[in-house]
């Protein structure tokens, strides 16, 4: 059987369009879904210290830290972070960024389906 060379790129492209969607959908739809508990793992980042050199221009602005622990509390004005057997409370007005871990998940099964599939396309081409 000889296939063309544009519909072997036509069946690239619709096996790639399809790989996105399946692994952009159910993030985009579970991130919508989630709840953050005290116990999970997050990352803040806030103002922590002046600089200090004199000469610059940024002199006497704050820098910013990124510190991780486990959420230990959340209140209406303050997050409660539990580092290093300590909890510290940071004022929400403060922190520039809350990333929280999801933990990680592998999709190994599905690409080695995806790659297996994409390569028998382009032996029997």
């Amino acid at each position: 059987m000889v296939v063309s060379q544009e519909v072997r790129h036509s069946a690239l492209a619709l096996a790639a369009a399809v790989l996105l969607r399946l692994l952009g959908g159910p993030a985009a739809a579970s991130a919508q879904d989630f709840s953050l508990q005290p116990g999970a793992r997050i990352r803040l980042t806030v103002p922590c210290e002046r600089t200090a050199s004199a000469g610059s221009e940024a002199a006497g602005q704050l820098r910013a830290c990124s510190l991780t622990g486990e959420l230990a509390a959340w209140r209406a004005d303050t997050i409660e972070l539990a580092m290093d057997g300590a909890n510290t409370a940071y004022r929400l007005k403060t922190i520039r960024r809350l990333e929280v871990s999801r933990g990680y998940r592998s999709h190994w099964r599905f690409g080695a389906g995806v790659g297996n599939r994409l390569g028998r396309l382009e032996v029997f081409r």
